[in-house]
């Protein structure tokens, strides 16, 4: 890594920061605040995965908690002009925990193919180690029947060489937006597990004809060397048009603080390359430990964000061009650049971008309640969209960790995992000018 060049690259972005929206009418309105039941929160609570924005028009996710206590998907879908929100699956209902047979604590957000069938990832399950499922809607979509097709560590603790605690799934052409097609190979890592270390795994689940169930092989086995220097503990990866997959891990990497990662298809296996290991220049100004995955931006380069490190200390957002293991990283913004981090702070989800190329994201610290703050970086121009919990009551919520779904670049989508009416977080929507709120709840 050439530590000048990466140094004068970041130094060369003059920033200018509009606060427009922190001083002006707030722009997020909440579609819907968990927990309005508090003794069980049967609609879920804490809701840490994106959004899917589906082809019905409406909008699926998943809560940590609530329900029996191991989670729900849910549907956000109009009805008369209107938008309701459901529950469509809840979690360890039938058997109970601690034996979820179904799954239980989904953390990542869901997919969906061409049929309209969602498909998802639990951390725990009947033997704690996860699982990956799929809801298949009838004809109206008012019932939802769940398909487990692949459970981690099927022989308990001591066996798992494929993984375990799985985060969420891609598939080619996800980055474009189309729907999968319900056969191609699906995509996905495991924080835990693998051959090695510990240090998790990327795995590849495969369609089998006629089977529920699909076959399941490791592609990579992290932490594979002393001192896990090409990382571990990965997050969900994305993959290109040619069948790369890039993804960021935690821990590892030469700085020990996270790296960004491709895997490239060689030869009927994967070669691993580290693009960056955060934390290689001093004082961590490159940044420290992502948090998220990665986003391809439309210029095929690789966007995301850090929770620590930068110049304050407070995270970074930063951009990786693949090159092999010549690939260089531009610190695009240094989070807390203004006092008191109103600017935000701690980002801790990947970003989302245009077709144009504007980036947007959340942070989970920081803003003038230090609740957070709703982002946009437009060329070299910082825009606070939106601080979170400016009001007393906290009602958009605070403490999103979550990315963004974008539907417009004047309409952004997302979730938060506290405030809200009943402080067990939000599914908000940000409208732009004098379309704030349309369509709510």
């Amino acid at each position: 890594m050439n530590m000048k060049a990466t140094l004068l690259a970041a130094a060369a972005i003059a920033l200018s920061v509009s606060e427009e929206a922190v001083a002006g009418t707030p722009h997020v309105k909440a579609l819907h605040a968990f927990c309005k039941v508090q003794q069980a929160c049967p609609d879920g609570s804490r809701a840490i995965s994106s959004l899917l924005s589906a082809k019905d028009g409406s909008l699926y996710g998943t809560t940590l908690y609530g329900g029996r206590g191991a989670g729900v998907v849910y549907r956000i879908a109009p009805v008369a002009g209107r938008l309701k929100y459901r529950p469509i699956h809840i979690f360890c209902t039938k058997s109970g925990p601690p034996d979820c047979k179904d799954g239980a604590v989904p953390l990542a957000g869901l997919i969906e193919d061409v049929h309209g069938n969602l498909y998802g990832t639990t951390e725990g399950s009947t033997n704690a180690f996860g699982e990956v499922f799929e809801l298949i809607p009838n004809a109206d979509r008012s019932k939802f029947s769940l398909v487990i097709l692949y459970t981690f560590c099927p022989g308990g603790e001591d066996q798992c060489p494929a993984g375990s605690d799985p985060n969420g799934l891609t598939y080619q052409g996800q980055q474009t937006r189309a729907q999968y097609d319900g056969v191609s190979p699906l995509y996905g890592t495991t924080t835990q597990g693998g051959a090695r270390s510990d240090g998790g795994t990327v795995f590849e689940l495969d369609y089998v004809t006629g089977k529920k169930k699909r076959s399941e092989k490791v592609l990579y086995n992290f932490c594979s060397q002393v001192g896990c220097p090409d990382g571990s503990f990965p997050w969900t990866p994305v993959i290109d048009s040619a069948g790369n997959l890039y993804g960021t891990t935690q821990n590892g990497g030469a700085g020990k603080e996270g790296t960004v990662f491709e895997l490239a298809p060689n030869n009927g296996g994967y070669t691993q390359i580290v693009l960056h290991s955060f934390c290689s220049l001093a004082n961590c100004t490159d940044g420290d430990r992502p948090l998220d995955a990665v986003t391809i931006g439309p210029d095929g380069a690789l966007y995301g964000t850090t929770q620590g490190g930068g110049a304050a200390k407070q995270g970074t957002l930063f951009k990786i061009v693949p090159n092999g293991a010549n690939s260089q990283e531009t610190v695009l913004y240094n989070f807390c650049a203004q006092a008191n981090c109103t600017d935000g702070a701690g980002p801790q989800t990947k970003v989302a971008l245009d077709a144009d190329g504007n980036i947007f994201g959340v942070t989970y610290f920081g803003g003038v309640g230090d609740g957070g703050v709703l982002f946009e970086l437009s060329g070299s121009t910082y825009n606070i969209l939106h601080t979170f919990c400016l009001d007393a009551d906290c009602k958009d919520g605070l403490h999103p960790l979550a990315g963004v779904t974008l539907q417009s670049p004047s309409n952004v989508l997302g979730t938060t995992t506290a405030g809200g009416k009943y402080l067990a977080g939000t599914v908000f929507e940000y409208r732009s000018g004098s379309q704030a709120g349309a369509g709510g709840r």
